[in-house]
């Protein structure tokens, strides 16, 4: 409980220096908006027909309507808020981002293959998920459930994810690399492959209840 308020604490505090001076601008515009609702109503019947609702957020190209919502059979998730690379990768609108934690419906997909579906492939399924630890350094052959991995102390920190092809087309853009033997090849990454996000994980290792441990591994000193 201690370890989780303590992080809790600290990811808050990273939150408010992102803030920073915004939260002084943010109350004039608080104050502003209030001195001008009466005429509020006057100024949406002059909006243009098809312009988005107050607050929501603009596309590249495509500054009267909001981001759609699309759904494609290679991911999980509603991508609408990304941008299209191909079949099975999809990039942040960068120019969205304006949060400490990148929030995940704008955090980038970066695969290989369509995402696993647990209600095609029951290898990726909670209910069948197992950890199975054998073999000539083990004691006991352990096998985990994903619900007992839930049931474990965890660990969370707060890690930079990026592809590592993250702002490719400005080789393309700027330097003009599109042509042997300088060619830059690979997916149009901008600037989106990258997302800040909280993880949340088991150790291996030794810490409290380690899984190796109940299997009766012996961890060499010095070791990982």
């Amino acid at each position: 409980m201690a370890e989780a308020a303590g992080f809790a604490d600290a990811l808050l505090a990273a939150q408010a220096r992102f803030n920073g001076r915004r939260r002084f601008f943010g109350a004039v515009a608080a104050v502003g908006a209030a001195a001008v609702l009466p005429g509020r109503a006057a100024a949406q019947a002059a909006m243009p027909a098809g312009a988005p609702a107050p607050g929501t957020r603009l596309t590249v190209g495509n500054t009267l309507q909001g981001p759609p919502s699309r759904f494609h059979p290679s991911f999980v998730k509603d991508v609408g808020r990304l941008q299209g690379l191909n079949p099975t990768n999809q990039g942040g609108a960068y120019w969205n981002f304006d949060t400490y934690i990148t929030p995940v419906e704008d955090f980038y997909i970066r695969n290989a293959f369509p995402t696993p579906r647990p209600e095609l492939d029951r290898r990726v399924d909670p209910r069948f998920w197992r950890l199975k630890i054998h073999g000539d350094a083990v004691e006991r052959e352990l096998e985990i459930g994903y619900d007992d991995l839930l049931r474990m102390p965890s660990r969370s920190i707060i890690s930079l994810m990026q592809c590592a092809g993250n702002g490719r087309t400005l080789f393309w853009e700027q330097q003009d690399m599109l042509e042997p033997p300088a060619k830059v090849s690979g997916n149009g990454w901008g600037l989106g492959g990258i997302g800040l996000a909280v993880n949340r994980h088991r150790k291996l290792t030794p810490y409290k209840r380690p899984i190796l441990t109940l299997s009766g591994v012996v961890i060499c000193a010095g070791g990982p």
